[in-house]
Parts: C-alpha cells; sequence; structure tokens
C-alpha cells in the first residue's frame, strides 16, 4: 500500500470524507464534504500529513525561505514544517484588527524572500488568492502552493493566473475512488459526484470499473446589496462596491461625529444578501460656549506698617469691582509707590 493510500484510507477512517448535501462557501450544494478541521485532534494522523507535505515539497525541490497556511485550517502544518525543519513562519490575519499593530500578517518579514503557502482543501483558490495578496504586499514572493486535497474545481486553474503553481498531496478523484472501493455507494451517489465535482467541461472518469462522461456549464450569479452612499457630512469606502463580501468603511468630516457603526460588510442572511447594520450618519459636535468671566468683588487690601487704610466702600471685608482704596502714613513716616488703589 503506497504512502498517499494509507494517509487517504486514514482521513476516510476519521469521517473527514462524508456524502450527502453540503453548503460551500460558495456555489450550489455539494454532494460531498472533506472537512480537515479536526485532523489536529488525531496527531498520528496530523504528523503523518505533515511528513507528506514535507516531502512533496523537498521531491518538488521547492525552496522556501518562509511558509505559511492559509487561515485557520493549514496553519498548524506550517507550524510543524517551522518546528520539525526550522524554516521560519508567517501567519496571516483573515481580517485586520482595529487595535495594536494592526497588521495583515504577523512575523519576521524579509522583502525579497519565498514564501511557500500551505493550504488544505482547495475549491476555487480563492482563499489562497487572497492570502497570497496580503503575502505579495509585504514584498515577498509566492509562486507555489501545496494542498492537502484539491477538489478539481477549477482551483489550479485559477492559481495559475496568479502565477501560482497548485502542488496536491491527492485529489477528490483518488479520494473517492478509494472511498468506492472500501464501501458500497449507490449509482446515483456516484453520478451526483461527477457531475458536480470530478466533470470539467468535458470529461470520462472511471470509479469501480465504471466510465462516466459529462459536460457542464456554469452560470454566475452576481450577489449585491443595495447601493450604499456616504453620510451627510461624511464620505464611505468600500473594497468591492455593494458585491457580495464588501466592506464598507464610513467617516465624518471635521466637527462632526459618526453614529452608528464604523464598517458594514454585505453578508448573506436567509439565502438573501444585505448590509451586516444600518448606515451610520455624521452628527454635528456641539460647539462648547466659553461665558466672560464678571469681575468678582476683591478682599480689603491690608493697611501697611505705621499706617492706614481708606476705601469708599461701607463693605467691611469685600468691595466690589471699582472700589477705591487710598493708604496714608502715620506723622514721621513717607507713602513710598501707591498712593492709590482700584479694584
Amino acid at each position: 500500500m503506497t504512502a498517499d493510500k494509507e494517509l487517504m484510507i486514514s482521513i476516510i477512517n476519521m469521517g473527514s470524507f462524508k456524502l450527502g448535501d453540503f453548503a460551500l462557501k460558495t456555489g450550489p450544494l455539494s454532494p460531498f464534504y472533506v472537512d480537515l478541521r479536526h485532523m489536529t485532534s488525531h496527531p498520528k494522523v496530523y504528523n503523518a500529513v505533515s511528513k507528506a507535505i514535507y516531502k512533496k515539497m523537498k521531491d518538488l525541490n521547492i525552496k522556501a525561505d518562509t511558509v505559511c497556511g492559509v487561515p485557520y485550517t493549514a496553519i498548524p502544518f506550517a507550524s510543524y514544517i517551522c518546528s520539525h525543519h526550522e524554516i521560519p513562519m508567517l501567519m496571516r490575519r483573515k481580517e485586520r484588527k482595529d487595535y495594536g499593530t494592526k497588521k495583515m500578517v504577523e512575523g519576521v518579514i524579509n522583502p525579497g524572500e519565498t514564501c511557500l503557502v500551505f493550504e488544505d482543501v482547495v475549491v476555487s483558490g480563492a482563499s489562497i488568492i487572497d492570502t497570497v495578496a496580503d503575502l505579495r504586499k509585504e514584498g515577498l514572493v509566492i509562486t507555489d502552493c501545496i494542498t492537502i486535497l484539491d477538489r478539481l474545481q477549477g482551483g489550479q486553474e485559477n492559481l495559475l493566473k496568479m502565477g501560482i503553481k497548485l502542488h496536491s498531496l491527492f485529489t477528490i478523484k483518488d479520494l473517492f475512488s478509494l472511498y468506492c472501493s472500501l464501501y458500497d455507494v449507490e449509482e446515483s451517489q456516484i453520478k451526483k459526484v461527477h457531475k458536480r465535482s470530478l466533470c470539467r467541461r468535458t470529461c470520462c472518469l472511471e470509479i469501480n470499473q465504471h466510465v462516466h462522461s459529462c459536460q457542464y456549464s456554469i452560470d454566475v450569479t452576481v450577489r449585491k446589496c443595495k447601493d450604499v452612499f456616504p453620510p451627510i457630512d461624511g464620505s464611505v469606502k468600500c473594497s468591492h462596491g455593494n458585491i457580495w463580501g464588501s466592506k464598507c468603511h464610513f467617516n465624518c468630516s471635521s466637527n462632526f461625529e459618526l453614529q452608528g457603526h464604523h464598517a458594514v460588510v454585505c453578508e448573506e442572511f436567509s439565502n438573501e444578501v444585505a448590509w451586516s447594520s444600518a448606515f451610520p450618519k455624521c452628527k454635528k459636535i456641539p460647539q462648547k460656549h466659553v461665558l466672560p468671566i464678571k469681575n468678582l468683588p476683591c478682599l480689603k487690601p491690608h493697611s501697611p506698617s505705621d499706617g492706614t487704610v481708606v476705601c469708599d466702600s461701607n463693605e467691611k471685608t469685600m468691595y466690589p469691582d471699582g472700589s477705591v482704596c487710598q493708604f496714608f502714613c502715620y506723622p514721621g513716616f513717607l507713602i513710598e509707590n501707591l498712593l492709590t488703589q482700584v479694584h
């Protein structure tokens, strides 16, 4: 038994391959699902797969200064390569945080170095493309990606357009062929899997010695939220307009403050797309007016030594604004400086 076959049997035995109707991130329902998220709960399988990834890397003679796993399922495999083979690892966030350093890529980054990307399952390659885009913004060079499973749904072609070669440990054709050899699978289920995932333009696949030919076409519908407009006395900037997945950030002009969420996302709710929250508004910041301070009364001035003070106010301790006080000296003494003090 080959090493790849042993890996696939381990993945099947831990329940990662399922038949049924499953909703994916994009597209219609899928007649099968491959879930490798819980592989870290199976250390033997996790170690075996990680070793196979590194072997693939060496067999292909891929040189990498750093490695990065597509968040989040592929991060443990990058961590294994980092810790066991001392290749520095970078970690890319799914979204930028509003606090701290606000970095999308964590780790020591040296522009011009080569980074090898890892993924667990590839469908269209969109997650890899997003990760590569952020890594390339940091000046890193990405030419290759190693994945555990390729679902054969256009990911390899999409990545080639981005200058990325996709290398898989095995494909869904390999995994499903093995699954059919281990379990009794109804003919109708085999056809559903063929039609949904194994057929690519025109194809002929052999499963359990049955030959099936198929053709398919793809209809693409662009899902959009309602139009977004900047608030009065403010502005808005969106990543992809009002298309599903777009994120819009709002700001207010000077002397105005935002009332509501600073950002909204075009998301799916009950098979419909809508903004994650109501659009915020800009509210004018009230101006603080400083009231003039009225002149306050003064305390009675102290009499000079060897003299006295006489004021024109009848008050004994506090003298109103405008009061006049005169200073006098006793006989034999002369007053210096001020003769009259006005309050």
